[in-house]
């Protein structure tokens, strides 16, 4: 698990930015960044990280949390989640940006940031399995890439990433799993992740 967690590889350059992730009354997560506000729903039965988890709750999961904190914020990871058989980990990375919202692309455009995406992924020794826009039902347009990383001593390592930009914020939910491929299951997961992501301006 560790090894999963500390080698991920991340593709895009991103400055610092502390974000508060806590659960609200409705068992929703909400992430609260500079401008706006991130509310979706989490993984049922999964053990949550934030930047805000004690030591205790990093230790039941075998983590250092002097270890990992800074490698969070240093990668915008605000909130971690792992599947409670230890069978997937969920990383939902958030910050700010100022770049135009997927929501109002036209189809071109998007296309040409599927293009850059993948191409970003080829870079880094991924292989494509398949990437193309998803818009989520009443949600964002988001580009939904499923790949494979082999690490040099075999080990396969498979992800699916939902990655989306609106309300000047970057999100992008990435679900990797510990076996040789996903499996219909922890697709549906990160999907109904997607899904349920709302982001809403700050006053």
């Amino acid at each position: 698990m560790m090894k999963k967690l500390l080698a991920m590889l991340l593709l895009l350059f991103v400055l610092p930015c502390a974000a508060l992730a806590e659960l609200d009354g409705d068992g929703n997560v909400v992430v609260t960044l500079e401008d706006a506000q991130l509310f979706f729903t989490p993984p049922e039965g999964a053990y949550m990280l934030t930047l805000e988890s004690s030591a205790s709750e990093f230790n039941a999961l075998g983590l250092s949390q002097r270890e990992i904190i800074p490698w969070m914020e240093e990668y915008d990871l605000v909130v971690i989640f792992f599947d409670e058989a230890f069978g997937w980990e969920m990383h939902v990375q958030a910050y700010p940006c100022e770049y135009d919202d997927f929501d109002d692309l036209t189809t071109y455009a998007l296309a040409l940031e599927v293009s850059y995406l993948s191409s970003l992924y080829q870079e880094q020794g991924y292989e494509m399995l398949s990437i193309d826009g998803y818009l989520a039902p009443e949600g964002h347009q988001f580009i939904c890439a499923q790949t494979l990383y082999t690490y040099e001593d075999g080990t396969p390592e498979p992800q699916v990433e939902y990655y989306t930009i609106q309300g000047n914020c970057v999100v992008s939910i990435y679900l990797m799993g510990y076996a040789e491929q996903l499996t219909d299951e922890q697709l549906a997961i990160a999907q109904a992740v997607a899904d349920s992501l709302r982001i809403e301006p700050i006053q």
